[in-house]
C-alpha cells in the first residue's frame, strides 16, 4: 500500500470520529425541538441588561437615545412580548359600588384601606361629594374583601324613604320604614362600628376586548395601540419642520419610551437634550439631584416651555388619545404659535402597562415590573418619585398593592427616563402638566401632606381659571384644588416632584368622563376642550399679550390643491369655511412670490368678508 493511499484512509477514520463528536456538540447547544435557532432565555430575562433602561434587547434597529442615531423601527421590540399569553381578564358581571363614608374622616381611612387591595378596583374618589366607586365581583361583597375593617357595611339598594334612595347617611342605613335591619349595620360584632353605605350603580356587561392590533393607521376614532402610537410621533416629525422626536429611554420590558418635541427650532432643542443628558444620568449615578432647584423658574414674562406626559396608569386610555390629540394641534399650531410656547410631551410613559390593559386585563394600573418573591407584577409610577417617596400616608410597601411605590425613588425605568427628561431641560421648563382620568379635577402640590405650597394662591389662581376654561369649552363642573385636599393624600407623585425641583407651575388633571371605559366617540370632544385649556392656560401663566392672544381663537387645518396641508388661527366667529378660504389664498399668494395683503379675498375684519359686495 503507497504512503499516499495510506495517508488518506487515516484522514477518513479521522473524520468519522470527528463529525459525531460535533453533531452531539449541536444537539447539545440546540435540543430537539429548537430547530437549529439560538437557545431559549430563561423565562422572564433578556438580553443584554442595560442598567439605564432596565431590560432591553440586542436590536440594531432600536437605537440607544445618548447615540441620537435616527431610527424608525417598529416600537415594540420582539423580547417586549411576554413569554406567555394571558387571557384577557373579563369584568362581564362585575358590579360598580358607589360608596358613601360618614364623614371625611372615615372617607380618607375607607380610600387608604381600599387603594391598598386587589381583589377589587377603585375607580373614583370624590372627597367633594363624600363618594367612592369601586368595581368588585359579582359575587363579592366589601364585607368580605374588608373583614378585619372599622366600618360596617350597608347596603340600600331599592331601599327607600320618603320616595328617594338613601344617600349614604350613616343613621339611615340603621332601619327603613317598617323597622327591619338594612344590611348589617346593627348585627353581631358590627355593634359600635361606623356605617358606611352603598349602592349598585351598574354591572358590567362587556368585556372590553381591544379589537385594534397596533397597525392601523391613526385617528382618534378609537383607542390605539402602542405601536400606532409609535408610528403616529415619528411621521409626525417627519411631517413638520417644528417637530422632533427623541428616545428617552426603555420601559422595564424593553419598549421604547418616546418624548415630542415641539418648537420654532426644534432641531436645536433635540441637540440640546442629547448634549445633556449624559450628564444628568452621570449626575444620578452619583447620588445628587438630578438638577438644583430653580429660583423663580417661571418668572412671569418668562417664554413658556411645558413637560406633559400621558398614560402613567395604564388603564386610563383618554389620556394618551388626547396626549396624541394635542401633538397634532401643537404640530399644526405653526411657527407663530411655536415661537412664543415650546412644548415636550411624553404621550404614553407606562407602555408596558397600557399594551397589557389592551391584552389582558383593562383595569391594569401599574407598569409590568416583576416583584421578585411576592408573585405580584408592577410598580404605580406615580408613587415612585423622588419627594416623599414611601411616605405609609400615600403609598404601599405591599408589592401586591395598586398604589404599591417600588423598592425605591426611580427604581423604575420609566420615572427614570422621565426624570432625565426634565432634568435636560431643568433651566427652560417652567409648566409641568400630568394627564390622567377621571373625575374632573385639578390638582397642584402638595399631595403628600395637607400644608400649602409657597406659591399655593399662584397656582390656585390658574387652576381656578383653567376650571373656567373648561366650562368655556362645554365641560363645566371640574373642581380645582390642593391635591390632598380634593383627592387624597398620594407620595412619590410626579406633579409634587416636579413642583420640589423648580417648576413652580406644576398640574394634575384628571380628565372628564364617568369611569376608565369611556367610548371612543368622546375622545375628541374632550382632546378639544384639552387643547382650548392648555392654550389659554399657557397664556394665563405667561401673562404675556403675545401668548395670551391665541386663547379663544381657533386652530384651523385645511388641504391645498396639491394634497399638502396649511393651518392658521381665527377668531371663533369667522366661519369654518371663510377660514379655509383665507388659508388656501394666503398659500397661493406666497407660492407665487405675491403679498397676500394685495388681495382683500385673504383678509378678514370682525369675521366679516372685506372684499366689495356686488
Amino acid at each position: 500500500m503507497s504512503l499516499k493511499r495510506l495517508t488518506l484512509i487515516w484522514m477518513l477514520v479521522i473524520l468519522l470520529a470527528v463529525v459525531p463528536s460535533k453533531q452531539a456538540s449541536v444537539r447539545e447547544r440546540f435540543p430537539k425541538g429548537a430547530s437549529g435557532s439560538a437557545p431559549r432565555q430563561a423565562e422572564g430575562k433578556t438580553a443584554n441588561q442595560n442598567p439605564q433602561f432596565g431590560n432591553s434587547v440586542q436590536n440594531p434597529a432600536i437605537r440607544d437615545a445618548d447615540r441620537g442615531n435616527s431610527s424608525f423601527s417598529r416600537g415594540v421590540p420582539d423580547a417586549a412580548l411576554s413569554p406567555e399569553v394571558e387571557d384577557f381578564k373579563n369584568y362581564s358581571g362585575w358590579r360598580i359600588l358607589r360608596v358613601y363614608p360618614p364623614d371625611a374622616v372615615a372617607l380618607d381611612d375607607l380610600v387608604a384601606m381600599l387603594l391598598d387591595m386587589s381583589q377589587l378596583v377603585v375607580l373614583g374618589i370624590f372627597k367633594e361629594k363624600m363618594v367612592v366607586e369601586v368595581a368588585l365581583p359579582g359575587n363579592a361583597t366589601l364585607d368580605e374583601a374588608m373583614p378585619e375593617s372599622r366600618f360596617s357595611f350597608c347596603g340600600f339598594d331599592g331601599q327607600r324613604k320618603g320616595g328617594s334612595l338613601l344617600r349614604g347617611k350613616g343613621e339611615m342605613c340603621g332601619s327603613d320604614a317598617s323597622g327591619k335591619d338594612i344590611g348589617n349595620s346593627t348585627s353581631g360584632s358590627d355593634v359600635g362600628k361606623e356605617v358606611v353605605g352603598w349602592e349598585t350603580l351598574k354591572t358590567i356587561e362587556d368585556d372590553y376586548a381591544t379589537k385594534l392590533d397596533g397597525t392601523e393607521p391613526f385617528a382618534w376614532d378609537n383607542f390605539y395601540r402602542y405601536e400606532s402610537i409609535v408610528t403616529f410621533i415619528k411621521e409626525l416629525a417627519l411631517q413638520y419642520s417644528g417637530v422632533e422626536y427623541i428616545e428617552i429611554g426603555r420601559s422595564v420590558e424593553g419598549r421604547s419610551l418616546y418624548a415630542l418635541l415641539f418648537a420654532k427650532k426644534a432641531k436645536s432643542l433635540k441637540k440640546k437634550y442629547l448634549r445633556n443628558i449624559k450628564k444628568e444620568r452621570r449626575r444620578n449615578k452619583t447620588g445628587r439631584k438630578p438638577f438644583p432647584k430653580l429660583k423663580n423658574s417661571t418668572g412671569r414674562n418668562k417664554k413658556p416651555v411645558v413637560l406633559m406626559e400621558g398614560a402613567a396608569h395604564a388603564r386610563e386610555w383618554i389620556s394618551p388619545a388626547v396626549a396624541t390629540y394635542l401633538a397634532q394641534q401643537l404640530a399644526d399650531s405653526g411657527k407663530t404659535f411655536l415661537k412664543r410656547v415650546t412644548v415636550i410631551l411624553v404621550p404614553v410613559l407606562n407602555p408596558d402597562g397600557y399594551e397589557y390593559s389592551h391584552t389582558t386585563d383593562r383595569l391594569w394600573r401599574k407598569n409590568r415590573r416583576p416583584n421578585s418573591g411576592s408573585g405580584c407584577t408592577g410598580v404605580d409610577l406615580n408613587r415612585n418619585f423622588d419627594m416623599a417617596f414611601g411616605n405609609p400616608s400615600g403609598s404601599s410597601d405591599d408589592p401586591c398593592s395598586p398604589i404599591y411605590h417600588g423598592a425605591e425613588a426611580f427604581s423604575e425605568p420609566e420615572t427614570s427616563a422621565l426624570r432625565d427628561l426634565a432634568g435636560a431641560f431643568s433651566k427652560d421648563v417652567n409648566i409641568y402638566i400630568s394627564l390622567h382620568s377621571y373625575g374632573k379635577l385639578i390638582m397642584y402640590p402638595w399631595s403628600y401632606i395637607y400644608g400649602s405650597a409657597p406659591n399655593r394662591k399662584q397656582l390656585k389662581d390658574v387652576a381656578r381659571k383653567m376650571s373656567r376654561h373648561f366650562k368655556n369649552n362645554g365641560y363645566k363642573g371640574f373642581l380645582h384644588g390642593q391635591s390632598s385636599s380634593l383627592l387624597y393624600k398620594a407620595s412619590g407623585v410626579s406633579d409634587d416632584y416636579m413642583y420640589s425641583v423648580g417648576v413652580d407651575y406644576s398640574y394634575t388633571i384628571e380628565l372628564q368622563g364617568l369611569d376608565f371605559i369611556m367610548k371612543p366617540k368622546h375622545i375628541v370632544p374632550v382632546s378639544e376642550a384639552m387643547w382650548n385649556t392648555l392654550v389659554c392656560s399657557i397664556g394665563d401663566i405667561s401673562n404675556t399679550k403675545a401668548v395670551k392672544r391665541f386663547c379663544g381663537k381657533r386652530l384651523v387645518k385645511t388641504t391645498l390643491g396639491d394634497g399638502a396641508t396649511a393651518s392658521g388661527w381665527f377668531r371663533r366667529r369667522v366661519s369654518l369655511r371663510r377660514a379655509e378660504q383665507i388659508i388656501r389664498c394666503k398659500n397661493l399668494a406666497k407660492k407665487r412670490g405675491i403679498s397676500s395683503d394685495s388681495d382683500d379675498s385673504c383678509k378678514y375684519r370682525k369675521g366679516k368678508r372685506t372684499h366689495n359686495k356686488r
